[in-house]
């Protein structure tokens, strides 16, 4: 009688015990390269953006900035509206949102942009393409490095 709570105890010690171990391990992952290695702080790069959604699709121009700590940029359609401007710290990985057009600017659109545009700008690494799909929310996201010269001005 007087073991009961013993019983019952012993598996509770072990559980908290065995999953000690887990909870400590250190977070092991490689520091993202944001945009191409060869871009020294102050380079900008225009990219084609590309975002695919169930019942609509935005294509524009992705123009990025590369900071000492990231990257910063802007996203305009090709009517050359703002869809929204944005802050990456690489050391941190995350992204911050700004000067976000009024239909995209609701909590949950916030989220969903800032955590796949995160995912996105880890894979422009001596890339000239990124992709990244929100299986979640049926989103495909596209980046294409535009050449030098489809952006020049003729003098």
């Amino acid at each position: 009688m007087h073991f009961k709570w013993i019983k019952g105890l012993l598996p509770a010690v072990w559980l908290c015990t065995a999953c000690a171990g887990l909870h400590r391990a250190p977070r092991v992952a490689a520091p993202p390269c944001v945009l191409r290695s060869a871009d020294s702080v102050g380079t900008v790069t225009e990219w084609t953006a590309e975002i695919h959604f169930a019942r609509a699709d935005f294509t524009g121009i992705c123009v990025l900035r590369r900071t000492a700590g990231g990257a910063a940029g802007t996203v305009v359609n090709e009517f050359g509206v703002r869809a929204f401007d944005f802050t990456y710290d690489a050391q941190h990985r995350r992204v911050q949102l700004a000067q976000i057009m009024p239909m995209l600017d609701k909590w949950y659109i916030r989220r969903t942009l800032r955590r796949d545009w995160c995912a996105l700008l880890e894979q422009l690494c001596d890339t000239t393409q990124a992709d990244y799909r929100n299986a979640r929310r049926n989103i495909d996201y596209r980046l294409t490095l535009l050449p030098p010269a489809a952006h020049a001005t003729p003098q």
